[in-house]
């Protein structure tokens, strides 16, 4: 009698950095590599890219904080910085990073549940978009000991979000952002 027995594999940690022992020098690389339960140590620096987290369950995390290490997507004229909408649970956390993206908007959440910590977003969006700094569609993300300060949005000017969402929102800080309507939050 053969009896097989299913074996899980272990959990990897990758390492993003500009150093040659580094696994990956972008996030996406990174993100791109991994599979749910890894978690990705991130250097110091910035990193002109926007990622997204493609429906995978895993933490991607600064190994120095959100005033060392930044995600810039400036550069990429993407929308957002930061993309979880393909289903991710709160097992997929963003921890540590100060979020750019000149004209843009941080953080886009659709049909999701991540788990965001220790967030700096400041400066995001423009007077043309809804939800300067964090976009929730259908989701429900929980944040916490992050601050939002000067976004700017048409609703919303740091968060916007649809009335299916829940969101939580624990120890975070909202300050000076402008909207035509909702400065800090607007719910629709």
């Amino acid at each position: 009698i053969l009896l097989l027995v299913p074996t899980s594999a272990a959990a990897a940690g990758w390492t993003v950095g500009p150093a040659p022992s580094d696994d990956f020098s972008t996030i996406q690389d990174a993100i791109d590599g991994a599979v749910s339960g890894d978690t990705i140590v991130v250097a110091a620096g910035t990193y002109a890219e926007a990622i997204d987290f493609g429906g995978k369950n895993l933490m991607v995390t600064s190994a120095s904080g959100a005033t060392s290490t930044t995600i810039d997507a400036t550069a990429t004229a993407s929308s957002f910085a930061v993309t979880f909408d393909d289903f991710e649970g709160a097992a997929a956390r963003l921890v540590g990073f100060t979020i750019q993206n000149s004209g843009g908007q941080g953080i886009f959440v659709e049909y999701a549940s991540p788990t965001l910590e220790d967030l700096v977003l400041s400066g995001l969006g423009s007077a043309s978009v809804a939800g300067g700094a964090l976009v929730i569609s259908s989701g429900a993300p929980s944040v916490g000991n992050s601050s939002f300060s000067s976004n700017m949005a048409s609703l919303g000017g740091h968060v916007y979000m649809d009335d299916l969402s829940s969101p939580s929102f624990a120890t975070t800080s909202f300050a000076s952002g402008t909207a035509t309507t909702g400065g800090a939050v607007f719910i629709d």
